[in-house]
């Protein structure tokens, strides 16, 4: 058919970018991007943390959610049009976003409020705490999978998740935690509870199958991040904007918050769409014990006992998770299922039969 005049057509290095797409759809792109997920997230809160000076931050949070929501929505589109250099028809975007893509709003809206709570969190409370509870999103990744995705879990894996979660938890331990009080478990459980539900059902959306329609995670991202850029744009007003006291002083320290806030969900899109959510718990517990012996190497950090304890759990946790179950029965055929089935009919006939009732 002819081609739409709305058409975006390879360029004179159509080659190279339809060579660079086949890049971005290769296994070896999202193993790679597993990996540097883990390494992303081993920074973000340690960033952040480190941001605020005596008790407060001296930029808008919002304003940060803000900009990195923005860098993602230019990324995706640029890696949009790489996948489809070959082309594509606005009409095909327009039918994706009517019939699948709106429902990005979900996520866009828990993800947002996730975002803006975590800055809160992290100034108001002890790091070691928000780490400790905030593992409990390993095991409302579990529930929130069952209930959405109606993934099975057998008794072992559910076994994994507890341990992986305690192991975590572990990790981070300090006599402090004993102290925390009921509002700080409530406002990192919160968090907690929108990070599980809204990769769950960012997971749901990204591997939901429409023939016919546009079949692309970029595009579905900027879908999501327009629908950020909007709450976050809210919540940037209702928090101040450009009149809250203290101005905002772009040092190279906020820029890499934005880097980590933007790639780093760049990243759980991908996993989340090849992968799942509970593939990114799993990554995101590796994390801990990648920046423990980064600390040991480089910074002379002691490893205590309890770091070993908890990385012999969570290694037993992923083996348990991953070990192969007993195989499946093979399913029926229906043909042969049928065909039994008149025959032990047709024998209780003939008992019948052979036996009359007196």
């Amino acid at each position: 058919s002819p081609a739409c005049p709305c058409m975006f057509s390879k360029s004179k290095h159509g080659k190279e970018m339809v060579g660079l797409g086949s890049f971005l759809s290769s296994n070896l792109f999202k193993r790679s991007g597993l990996v540097f997920y883990i390494l992303l997230f081993s920074a973000h809160a340690v960033v952040i943390k480190s941001s605020s000076k005596s008790g407060e931050y001296n930029y808008n949070p919002a304003l940060l959610c803000l900009l990195a929501e923005s860098t993602k929505l230019v990324l995706s589109i640029i890696f949009f049009l790489v996948q489809f250099s070959h082309g594509f028809t606005f009409q095909s975007i327009l039918q994706a976003f009517l019939e699948r893509d709106w429902l990005m709003i979900a996520p866009a809206f828990l993800y947002a409020v996730y975002n803006n709570l975590s800055f809160m969190n992290l100034l108001n409370y002890d790091a070691n705490i928000y780490q400790v509870l905030m593992n409990s999103r390993i095991l409302l990744t579990g529930v929130f999978s069952v209930i959405l995705l109606k993934r099975h879990l057998t008794p072992i894996k559910w076994g994994s998740l507890i341990l992986l979660g305690a192991g975590c938890a572990l990790a981070n331990y300090s006599s402090k935690t004993a102290d925390t009080g009921l509002a700080e478990i409530g406002f990192i459980l919160l968090q907690a509870s929108l990070s599980s539900s809204a990769g769950v059902y960012n997971e749901l959306l990204l591997k939901k199958k429409d023939p016919g329609l546009l079949d692309s995670v970029h595009l579905q991202n900027a879908v999501q991040y327009i629908y950020s850029i909007f709450f976050n744009a809210v919540f940037f007003t209702v928090s101040g904007g450009f009149s809250r006291e203290g101005k905002t002083d772009f040092s190279l320290h906020l820029v890499l918050i934005i880097f980590l806030m933007a790639f780093g969900g760049l990243t759980a899109s991908m996993i989340l769409k090849h992968f799942s959510t509970i593939t990114k718990a799993f990554a995101t517990s590796v994390e801990m014990f990648l920046t423990g012996l980064a600390s040991y190497s480089f910074l002379g950090t002691e490893l205590t006992t309890t770091y070993f304890l908890a990385l012999g759990v969570v290694s037993v946790a992923i083996y348990l998770y991953n070990k192969p179950g007993p195989p499946e029965p093979p399913a029926a055929d229906p043909q042969k299922v049928e065909m039994e089935s008149l025959l032990e009919e047709g024998q209780a006939a003939m008992s019948v039969a052979k036996n009359p009732e007196d």
